[in-house]
């Protein structure tokens, strides 16, 4: 309980970080194109109205512009440079502020810039300027806006309703965000919630059956006051047996809740671990006359023994079980490329066919298992043993009979 404890907080951990660091992602990336987008606007909504103050100035005369005759346009403020015949621009502006400023002419036609000028007093005056070309047939002239910065500032007011569906989109991405990383981090719970449903489920199935069968036999005996000697033993058997089935399946549950904590071994011989397991099943299929043929190849692995010595016992028990008199089991140990392969193949029974996965499922069993005892434990608890060892488990068809199980490891 405690190893699951600790995985479970592993994990709680680790998708809280990878959480955090998306929502960063995503913010961060959402945040400089929030950004991006309020300067591109700000830097339109100053073109947009330098350029059509300019396009309304460029359209009078030359002389009216340098006297000043024009309209006022939005706290804007121009200035007409004029070259010279040495080549220098000569400035007319009706403002006194940019008459005592003498900005520099300097920029690209139809480009907004920002600049700064030092005014006399210290003072700093910014501007974001725009200019075009006049149209004066003697002489190159230059029409310059000046836009103040904290007139273009003011301009964002009228950007943040356009911003509502960036601000909106903003918002829902992060809820599918958060939502989805959420579902991540409480879809393993939930899974295992489901599971421990199940198995309560499944443990008030198999066990409300036993538990009647015991009761009633019991108050027989107790009811009975001239029973028999042998309706006494043959009830208080079949008791017994009842009590048999229901620790076997209380003890393979919790072999499965065992076997599922992962564990590594020391670097040693497989080989040796299995060989041991078949020299002790070998005595019980030669009991039951069938028999087990063994092909163990060397095998240096770092594996846990104790798991593999129960993943080995199960198979040779479940091949034992399902293999009629006469019948042999085969068991096999070879390395791979990757690692090694332990194979157990029998000429038994079999299952029917497309129930080659749901043998490993808890409780099941195949319908053509008759009255051979069970608890459909067995496969469950060595699918979960390979798993913890790092490795898999799958069943096929034996040819002409029976059932093939290969659980492979690999080296890591």
């Amino acid at each position: 309980m405690k190893d699951m404890d600790r995985e479970t907080a592993r994990r709680l951990v680790l998708f809280s970080l990878i959480d955090i660091a998306v929502l960063i992602v995503v913010f961060g990336a959402l945040f400089f194109g929030y950004g991006a987008y309020v300067d591109d606007a700000r830097e339109r909504a100053a073109e947009d109205l330098a350029s059509d103050y300019a396009q309304t100035l460029a359209a009078m005369p030359y002389e009216s512009l340098c006297d000043g005759d024009v309209p006022v346009g939005a706290d804007c403020l121009y200035a007409v440079y004029a070259r010279r015949g040495d080549g220098e621009y000569e400035m007319n502006t009706p403002s006194e502020l940019l008459a005592e400023l003498q900005p520099y002419i300097g920029d690209e036609t139809g480009v907004v810039r920002e600049q700064v000028f030092e005014g006399s007093d210290g003072a700093e005056h910014k501007f974001l300027t725009y200019t075009v070309r006049l149209d004066v047939p003697s002489r190159e002239c230059l029409l310059k806006i000046f836009v103040p910065s904290a007139l273009a500032d003011e301009m964002l007011a009228d950007i943040g309703s356009s911003a509502i569906p960036f601000v909106v989109g903003f918002v829902a991405v992060a809820i599918a965000v958060s939502i989805a990383l959420g579902y991540a981090q409480v879809k393993p719970l939930l899974s295992g919630y489901s599971k421990q449903k199940a198995f309560v489920n499944d443990m008030s199935h198999e066990i409300r059956t036993p538990l009647a069968i015991i009761r009633g036999n019991l108050d027989n005996v107790l009811a009975s006051d001239t029973a028999m000697d042998d309706d006494v033993r043959e009830s208080l058997e079949t008791c017994v047996k009842e009590v048999d089935y229901m620790t076997d399946i209380a003890s393979g549950l919790l072999n499965i809740v065992r076997a599922g904590n992962k564990s590594a071994g020391k670097e040693g011989n497989v080989g040796d671990t299995v060989s041991s397991v078949v020299d002790m099943y070998a005595d019980l299929a030669n009991m039951d006359d069938k028999a087990m043929i063994a092909r163990i190849d060397s095998t240096q692995m770092a594996l846990d023994r104790d798991k593999v010595k129960q993943l080995a016992s199960i198979l040779l028990d479940n091949a034992i079980k399902y293999t009629r008199a006469g019948d042999r089991i085969n068991v096999k140990l070879k390395n791979t490329k990757g690692g090694c392969a332990l194979i157990v193949s029998d000429t038994g029974i079999g299952v029917p066919k497309g129930d080659e996965e749901k043998i490993f499922e808890r409780f099941y069993r195949a319908e053509n298992v008759g009255e051979i005892q069970g608890t459909g434990l067995g496969l469950a608890i060595a699918k979960t043993l390979a798993e913890s060892l790092g490795g898999t488990i799958r069943a096929r068809a034996n040819n002409p009979s029976g059932l093939e199980i290969t659980v492979e490891f690999s080296r890591k």
